[in-house]
């Protein structure tokens, strides 16, 4: 997803039964990633990459560690890369 102008985001595991990646570039007002991403069992990394809320953030360790406490396994892999270059 990149340049999403929400603030809000509502997903269940449901709507993403089979993702293996989440990227997030550049969402700038996007609050957090929702809870219920910890329940995919197929994510195996969340890329969260440019600008992006502090909150955004502490959600996708918030789902890593869910994760952890659910399964007993480090199975998640978090990105955050800084980049302001434009590209896509």
């Amino acid at each position: 997803m990149v340049f999403l102008r929400i603030s809000r985001w509502d997903a269940s595991d449901e709507s993403f039964p089979l993702l293996e990646t989440l990227v997030m570039k550049k969402c700038t007002e996007l609050e957090e990633i929702p809870l219920s991403f910890a329940d995919i069992p197929s994510l195996k990394q969340i890329k969260l990459i440019g600008s992006c809320k502090e909150s955004l953030v502490a959600s996708a360790m918030k789902i890593k560690e869910e994760v952890e406490a659910i399964e007993g396994c480090d199975r998640l892999n978090l990105f955050k890369e800084q980049s302001d270059w434009g590209e896509f």
